[in-house]
């Protein structure tokens, strides 16, 4: 004889982090029956179910709970953390003049520059990684020196929502010739 137990409803993933205006799939496992879910804020995220998946649209940033039941009542909660999306970088040099430009990011209201040297391969040498704080600027002509050498990259904040820092944008290497 063989007893086949039911196995509860989950997430593949406690917790998932989206960025807005992007998409997350996160599996569904277990229960019985039909499922429903439910964002706690649905102004932050929104959920639907796909075939086997939990379908997470980041709205706004923030933090939200989202909750699966299926037909026995069984329930399982993920945390989704919205982050703000991350900023395109361009970075350009003419003479000892470098100029950083970044697109706007929507919800932030203030701006991360990364900066760091080479190491010994030419990579970013990521034990020596500095920030400056800028505020709510979107471009910075800096002069530096002929030889400098830096990668750089620009991470979106927003001080009503500390814990939805974007990702950083792309990294750029900065070579003063």
């Amino acid at each position: 004889t063989v007893t086949v137990l039911p196995v509860d409803v989950g997430f593949g993933e406690q917790t998932v982090s989206v960025p807005v205006g992007s998409k997350k799939n996160v599996p569904v496992f277990g229960g019985t029956g039909y499922y429903t879910v439910t964002s706690a804020d649905a102004a932050t995220a929104d959920i639907s179910l796909g075939t086997g998946t939990a379908i997470i649209m980041g709205l706004a940033p923030g933090t939200t709970t989202v909750t699966i039941q299926d037909s026995g009542m069984d329930t399982a909660v993920m945390t989704v953390t919205v982050i703000l999306a991350a900023p395109d970088l361009n970075l350009s040099v003419s003479g000892n003049t470098v100029s950083l430009d970044w697109s706007p990011v929507a919800k932030a209201d203030g701006y991360v520059l990364y900066y760091a040297p080479p190491d010994a391969n030419g990579d970013p040498d990521t034990g020596k990684i500095n920030q400056v704080t800028l505020g709510n600027i979107t471009a910075l002509d800096v002069d530096l020196g002929s030889g400098d050498s830096f990668f750089v990259a620009v991470q979106a904040v927003s001080s009503q929502f500390p814990k939805s820092s974007s990702v950083l944008s792309n990294v750029e290497a900065v070579n003063v010739p």
